[in-house]
């Protein structure tokens, strides 16, 4: 399956609007899971122009952790440091519930 190109700021605004005034606990868990996929796909984007990770990537088994959600966390991780792979990894956790 070749995922559809998405605008990630699109999840970020829909995020901004469930928090305004005084949400519910409902809508702060679906905003902090808006606000992960915003952030998953801007490097999931920039890493599989092409539309997926290679094959060799979706092979490997990744425990306790979504297959492509950690190929991308792991790609963020040697690419733009360890720090902030973790942190998505950990906000990909608070959007899990």
């Amino acid at each position: 399956m070749v995922l559809t190109k998405f605008d990630p700021e699109e999840f970020a605004r829909v995020a901004e609007y469930l928090t305004e005034g005084n949400p519910t606990e409902g809508q702060i868990r679906t905003a902090v899971g808006r606000i992960y996929y915003s952030l998953f796909l801007i490097p999931y984007y920039h890493f599989y122009t092409g539309g997926r990770p290679p094959k060799r990537l979706v092979k490997q088994p990744h425990k306790n952790r979504s297959g492509l959600h950690a190929i991308v966390i792991d790609e963020v991780k040697r690419n733009f440091g360890s720090a902030l792979g973790y942190q998505l990894q950990e906000l990909m956790r608070l959007g899990s519930f």
